[in-house]
């Protein structure tokens, strides 16, 4: 998978949370609004209550996978904004990930 665009100052992160749309399952949250542009830039969030900083960067690793591995399939133009309520196993990642986008419309599975 080629390097793709990330979402990196923290106004970025506000416009995402303050103008976009959000859909929840019960280990994350997906914020997304449109971008205007033919890409799509991700950023990924985990508060300290999740735990400590080995923890929070272990579950923004395992959500960063679970993007790789759904990228083609994920619609360009967005910017999307992971947030992790808690840690949970890969493979529920990749489910709730893939039923956020889904329920946002993003993910081409559902079009």
């Amino acid at each position: 998978m080629p390097d793709y665009p990330r979402i990196r100052s923290r106004q970025e992160y506000d416009r995402v949370f303050k103008e976009g749309k959000r859909y929840s399952t019960g280990s994350m949250v997906l914020y997304y609004r449109e971008n205007g542009s033919g890409f799509t830039r991700y950023g990924y969030a985990v508060g300290k209550r999740v735990g400590t900083a080995i923890r929070r960067n272990r579950i923004k690793r395992r959500i960063r996978e679970a993007v790789k591995q759904i990228y083609d399939e994920i619609t360009g133009g967005y910017d999307l904004v992971i947030v992790a309520r808690r840690e949970a196993e890969f493979s529920e990642i990749v489910l709730d990930l893939k039923r956020l986008l889904s329920q946002a419309r993003i993910f081409e599975n559902t079009r």
